[in-house]
């Protein structure tokens, strides 16, 4: 069709994530590292859960890492936005506030931050321990 409006990219399938950028050791639980997409057009909507299967000596951010797509690139206000909606339980300590995130421009990596904070201050990767769980849902566009 040559209508603007038809679907000409649509896609479904799931994605790995793995964590990354952080000191010492988070291991996700390889039953539970595994979340799904739908792409349409320039869209990706990822939905799912992460446990942790071992954690000790960390710190920093807590960054995932195996987006099925690589994220826009370009100009701040277009891609790199909060786009990250995150529900932890089992953590070792409470976090200040809320958990908010941001997809990297150009990148198939995400970071989660306590409190919606950056720098020093989002260090989320230090109240993670063993059977710590995250559920995800977020948006970002390629």
């Amino acid at each position: 069709s040559s209508n603007a409006n038809t679907l000409d990219d649509y896609e479904e399938g799931t994605f790995t994530l793995a964590t990354t950028g952080h000191a010492g050791t988070l291991t996700v639980n390889t039953s539970y590292d595994t979340l799904q997409y739908t792409k349409i057009g320039r869209v990706v909507h990822c939905q799912g859960n992460l446990r942790f299967s071992a954690a000790s000596g960390h710190s920093g951010n807590l960054s995932l890492t195996g987006l099925p797509f690589t994220s826009i690139s370009g100009a701040a206000e277009e891609s790199e936005y909060p786009a990250v909606n995150a529900y932890i339980e089992n953590m070792v300590s409470g976090i200040d506030g809320y958990v908010t995130g941001v997809v990297d421009a150009g990148s198939t990596t995400f970071s989660l931050r306590e409190g919606g904070l950056t720098g020093d201050g989002a260090d989320l990767a230090n109240h993670i321990d063993t059977g710590t769980y995250i559920k995800l849902q977020f948006t970002y566009f390629v």
